[in-house]
């Protein structure tokens, strides 16, 4: 009897609190993206990963100075105050706390938010980096649902 009553009330729990529950986390507006079917693959097995299909233009040379940003305190402060052109370098290993806004800004441009390790340490475009090159990124950690996040408007 108390077990045939554990599963009827786990059962009510799950109808009435699940759709609830799902749509609280998930937020009902998920993306819904066509992966190519495996079987289609003609690449050899072992073959490295593929490569993105897409590419994102990214800005020329920076024209505005260079800001090291070292502790999560001065990141956003760092970022309102950037105009285009400013390249935003952050420390190397340091972990950022708290969620990053991107500011709708008046001005048109890049601004450019980067590690702060010299050119041609990473791999060249077009090639992924590898769990050995974390030590060369900054990380930008948050409890909220996306650590990055852009006002309405902002690129």
């Amino acid at each position: 009897m108390p077990r045939r009553f554990l599963n009827a009330s786990a059962v009510l729990f799950f109808l009435l609190v699940g759709p609830g529950l799902w749509a609280s986390c998930y937020g009902g507006t998920a993306a819904i993206t066509d992966l190519p079917n495996p079987a289609d693959d003609d690449r050899p097995p072992g073959s490295p990963p593929e490569l993105p299909r897409q590419t994102v233009a990214l800005p020329g040379a920076a024209t505005g100075p260079l800001r090291l940003v070292v502790n999560s305190d001065d990141l956003q402060d760092a970022v309102n105050s950037a105009r285009p052109g400013d390249v935003l370098a952050l420390k190397a290993g340091v972990v950022f706390k708290g969620s990053l806004t991107l500011p709708k800004k008046s001005e048109d441009g890049w601004i450019t938010i980067r590690t702060n390790v010299p050119d041609g340490t990473f791999p060249g475009p077009g090639t992924r980096v590898s769990p050995s090159d974390a030590r060369l990124m900054p990380v930008i950690e948050s409890d909220a649902e996306s650590a990055i996040h852009a006002d309405a408007g902002a690129p």
